[in-house]
């Protein structure tokens, strides 16, 4: 789902850049290493694990891995559909943290993740899905600075160097 325009312009300054466009490429002769030990679904279930950057970065090495990507259903419904909430993870820094199955899952699902009501906003650090409500009743919606945290919640700095951070 789409962020919307009034949300992605005022919170996170996004170039206006259109979606990406496929490429056809010519059937050739590639060697996809391991993977061509495995049938496609095992595959496709190994890159399900891995975050979208690294799933981009694998589909470029060669053509057999990128017809097996390109096969990749998840990946093709978020790189298709979602495009700029992938952008906004990269920009703040946490596409790493989530896989393309997970991400598939919450973009496709409509219910809020604490209270199962109708979830049409997308929290974007968490990458879960929320209700209009929940946000300001639920304290896992609240972010804060890494100092405040760690006296808010009494950690300690070991604690504390492991939270993920928005850049």
């Amino acid at each position: 789902m789409d962020c919307p325009s009034y949300l992605s312009d005022d919170v996170i300054k996004l170039p206006s850049i259109p979606p990406p466009k496929r490429v056809t490429l010519i059937d050739r002769a590639s060697n996809a290493g391991y993977f061509d030990a495995l049938p496609l679904e095992l595959c496709h279930s190994v890159l399900d694990l891995l975050d979208p950057q690294t799933v981009a970065t694998v589909s470029c090495l060669n053509y057999k891995l990128y017809s097996i990507v390109s096969a990749l259903k998840s990946f093709e419904e978020t790189t298709a559909h979602a495009w700029r909430v992938l952008k906004i993870l990269t920009v703040i820094g946490t596409i790493s943290h989530f896989s393309v199955a997970r991400l598939q899952a919450v973009l496709r699902s409509d219910r809020c993740h604490l209270c199962f009501a109708y979830g049409r906003s997308l929290h974007i650090p968490t990458c879960e899905r929320c209700c209009f409500n929940c946000p300001s009743y639920d304290r896992s919606f609240t972010m804060l600075y890494p100092a405040i945290a760690e006296k808010y919640y009494g950690l300690t700095c070991e604690e504390a160097k492991r939270i993920p951070l928005c850049a």
